[in-house]
């Protein structure tokens, strides 16, 4: 079920968009990993990194601390109070077995990853609306690798002081590069980063 959804919205819009941007690189295990780990490295909304990755990669446009701050702040509260807590559900049922439970807490399991799945997607459509106010945006000259990284780091860490290490900066290149590619892919199709 989980894969359906992400497969149904992908290319929703032409992928362009928000939504089938972050589910297209998502998608790519290296992005995965490295948003995974400055979700657990430096506590880290995927959703906003994603976000500042489309902001820089796609609607040529960049992404400061105050910028992600914002965006952050309008997602906060949903991302703290159902995506956190679904997503500890889903990993306490993940890594206690409940072997008791057998079959239907396996089911469960995959009823709350859903669950969680559509809960993102609603913070991303959240995101994309919060850009389509933005003044200037999009851009219409292509950032470098070194931009849309300084996005993504600032959409990572906000306004925090976080000093980024190896791991870091080679978690920001990865999604970086998905990122330009994905928007090379479109610039080949000739479709717009429009919200």
């Amino acid at each position: 079920m989980t894969q359906m959804i992400t497969e149904r919205l992908k290319f929703s819009n032409g992928g362009g968009d928000l939504l089938s941007f972050a589910l297209g690189i998502y998608g790519d295990e290296a992005v995965r990993t490295s948003c995974l780990h400055l979700q657990d490295g430096v506590d880290a909304d995927v959703n906003v990194i994603l976000w500042g990755a489309w902001m820089s990669s796609v609607r040529h446009a960049s992404v400061d601390a105050a910028l992600a701050g914002s965006a952050a702040a309008g997602v906060s509260a949903w991302h703290r109070d159902i995506v956190r807590n679904l997503r500890a559900v889903r990993v306490l049922l993940k890594h206690q077995a409940h072997a008791s439970m057998g079959e239907q807490a396996v089911r469960l399991r995959e009823t709350i990853k859903t669950v969680e799945i559509e809960s993102e997607i609603i913070e991303l459509n959240a995101l994309a609306e919060f850009s389509r106010d933005l003044a200037g945006v999009p851009g219409t000259v292509p950032l470098t690798a070194e931009d849309i990284g300084l996005s993504i780091w600032a959409a990572a860490v906000g306004g925090s002081a976080h000093r980024a290490d190896e791991n870091d900066r080679r978690a920001v290149e990865a999604i970086a590069l998905a990122g330009m590619t994905w928007s090379a892919k479109l610039a080949t199709h000739n479709i717009s980063g429009d919200v």
